[in-house]
């Protein structure tokens, strides 16, 4: 799974505007979390994942400017 952060393009890594960190949830569980480094990390991280169901993937990126932002999206698991 790639989560990359930025609406038509790649968000900002700046000391002062950046990332803090990029979290990937299977509905309430939190699977893994990347924090990020101002200035040397780019705000997109690839998670490798396995999973026995289905049921909602959802990636919360937490800026250090903002709220947090959050995007889901419902997958399927197939033998």
């Amino acid at each position: 799974v790639t989560v990359s952060v930025g609406a038509g393009g790649q968000h900002p890594s700046l000391a002062e505007h950046s990332i803090r960190y990029i979290a990937l949830y299977k509905d309430t569980a939190e699977l893994a979390r990347v924090y990020l480094h101002p200035v040397y990390s780019a705000p997109k991280v690839t998670f490798t994942i396995a999973l026995d169901e289905g049921g909602s993937l959802r990636a919360l990126a937490e800026p250090n400017h903002s709220a947090a932002w959050e995007a889901s999206k419902k997958i399927d698991v197939t033998p």
